[in-house]
Order: structure tokens, then C-alpha cells, then sequence
């Protein structure tokens, strides 16, 4: 983001993605970052140990990635991520107006 978000912000969204979507992430964050009253967060899961370093390694590359204990892929993924992302949000940001989530 531009500026540090306020203690309060207006939304914390959640962007269910996938390890390899870098360039995906890439393409979103100047449109995301425009506005400072939104926390965003790309939502990574796991399931297996042979992902969890590569997984671990975007969010050290990408501070706005977000690896939650979720299942990656496999045709369940999104739903997971989803339920891991509302159960994250509420806790991480309690101030924020509203709790959004998006593919």
C-alpha cells in the first residue's frame, strides 16, 4: 500500500489465489493499493508438505499473501480458503467496518 492503513480500516478483503499466481497478484496491487481504507490479503492454502516451502516462499517474496492452514487446490480449495479467510479475518482485523472476500 501507498501509506500504512488506518487502526481502523473500512475493509479487509481477502483474494482467494494460488501459489503460481504471481503475475495475477502483480496485476492487482496497484488498483488495490489506490484506496487506503483497505487492508487486502491474498489468501494461500495448504495441504501437502512438498508445497508448503514454494508456498511459504511467495509470502516471504509478497508480504500481502496471506498462508493459512487451507486446502490448495484439489477442487476444494476455494471453498476452504474461504472458510479460512473468515475465520482469520475476524481475529486479525476486529476494527475493520467490513470483512470482504473475492476469487
Amino acid at each position: 500500500m501507498s501509506a500504512l492503513p488506518s487502526a481502523d480500516p473500512l475493509l479487509a478483503l481477502g483474494i482467494i489465489s494460488a501459489p503460481a499466481h504471481v503475475e495475477r497478484r502483480a496485476q492487482l496491487r496497484p488498483f488495490l493499493a489506490a484506496d487506503d481504507d483497505i487492508i487486502f490479503k491474498f489468501v494461500l492454502g495448504h495441504t501437502t508438505t512438498n508445497i508448503i516451502a514454494e508456498i511459504k516462499a511467495y509470502g516471504r517474496s509478497e508480504p500481502d499473501v496471506v498462508l493459512l492452514d487451507a486446502s490448495e487446490g484439489g477442487g476444494v480449495g476455494c471453498v476452504d480458503k474461504s472458510f479460512a479467510w473468515w475465520r482469520h479475518a475476524i481475529v486479525a482485523y476486529p476494527n475493520a467496518a467490513f470483512i470482504g472476500k473475492t476469487d
